[in-house]
């Protein structure tokens, strides 16, 4: 058991929407990682838009289409706490960072090695599980490589990839080398439900 779930959002036109949130941003900046979201472009090079889930900087018609798409999200997350009933326990989960719609030209990637905890900030800490979505199809390489479980993820239009973020789930991003490729990605973190 590798604990990572491929799944296909039930509405596949939010991709093609999400991208073209993704293009008409003015809030697009180069890609970041590591401990403090450096830019460190060996490692990962991406042009990505970052979306706070308390922002107002997105348009209604923006809005609307992200809360469909968690809609489905949702629906992708319980599958697979029914399957894995016991990755629920404790307080609740809900996505509370700033998540990402990524760009990859061709030949770009995030090429190193990594998890998704690997920090002492608060939120870093409580994260949970990550959520990836690829809004295109890429025949030409563009999935995901996880290390430890010897398996890549083929990308695929709709496809959801679920999975713990902890070093057992260490991946990297496979490059195309002709296409461009798109996703939509962030996590699940514990949430404090004390008062």
């Amino acid at each position: 058991m590798n604990f990572i779930k491929e799944y296909i959002i039930d509405d596949i036109n939010l991709c093609d929407e999400i991208i073209n949130i993704h293009k008409n941003s003015n809030d697009k900046k180069q890609g970041s990682c590591g401990k403090n979201g450096q830019i460190q472009l060996t490692k990962k090079k991406s042009t990505d838009v970052c979306i706070d889930p308390n922002s107002n900087n997105l348009s209604k018609k923006e809005i609307i289409i992200l809360e469909k798409y968690f809609k489905n999200l949702q629906s992708i997350m319980d599958k697979y706490i029914k399957e894995f009933n016991f990755c629920n326990k404790g307080n609740p989960l809900q996505t509370v960072e700033t998540f990402n719609i990524q760009y990859y030209k061709p030949n770009e990637g995030f090429f190193e090695w990594h998890c998704e905890r690997s920090g002492i900030t608060h939120l870093n800490l409580t994260r949970h599980l990550v959520w990836m979505t690829y809004l295109n199809d890429l025949t030409d390489e563009g999935g995901t490589e996880f290390y430890y479980q010897k398996l890549k993820v083929k990308p695929q239009k709709g496809k959801t990839v679920i999975f713990p973020v902890d070093w057992t789930h260490t991946h990297r991003g496979v490059v195309s080398k002709t296409q461009d490729k798109y996703i939509i990605t962030g996590w699940l973190n514990y949430i404090n439900v004390e008062k």
